[in-house]
Parts: structure tokens; sequence; C-alpha cells
């Protein structure tokens, strides 16, 4: 089962995905530069990808998602001046800068 659900954070509108599947539930929240997701995603694997990307401590909802704090992140999300212990709102507004 798939969800979207478009949600506001100060002046930016981001996407929220869910995913469904046995066992497992899946969490992303992306805008145009990159997304946090939950840690069933391996940032290795991601590393070399342009997108910003953001592996979260919790993500069970999409609140918690953005509540919670970045545990890995790849070398994009790093430029950006994303850190480790960041929450989610405040690195998503991070790749929005230059």
């Amino acid at each position: 089962m798939i969800d979207l659900k478009s949600i506001q954070l100060e002046n930016e509108r981001v996407i929220g995905l869910q995913i469904k599947l046995p066992f497992t539930l899946m969490i992303f929240v992306f805008n145009t530069k990159g997304f946090l997701c939950s840690n069933q995603i391996n940032v290795e694997t991601l590393k070399h990808n342009k997108a910003c990307i953001c592996v979260m401590s919790k993500a069970a909802t999409y609140e918690e998602c953005l509540n919670s704090e970045v545990k890995a992140l790849n070398a994009s999300a790093l430029e950006k001046g994303i850190e480790i212990g960041m929450k989610g709102k405040k690195a998503l507004m991070k790749m929005y800068e230059n």
C-alpha cells in the first residue's frame, strides 16, 4: 500500500511517501533537492548520488521523520551543511540553501 501526503514546512512544500510492505514500513519525506528516509535505506549504496540523502533515527510516521535526528547522510547532504544529529525539518530546509 502506498500513501502520498503534501506537507507544508515554512515557505516550502514537501511530499511524504509511505510504502507499506509485508512486515516493513518505509517512510520518505522529499523535496526537489533530496530526501529524508527511514533506516531501511543504506546510505552507503547512495553515497555518490547527487541528491541530499538523510537517514533518520526514527521514522514510523511523517511527523516522526521530520522531528527525529539525522543518523546517516551522504556527501551531497554534508556539502549543504547538514550534520548528524540535525532535526529532519532543518535538514530539509538546508537542502534549499546554496
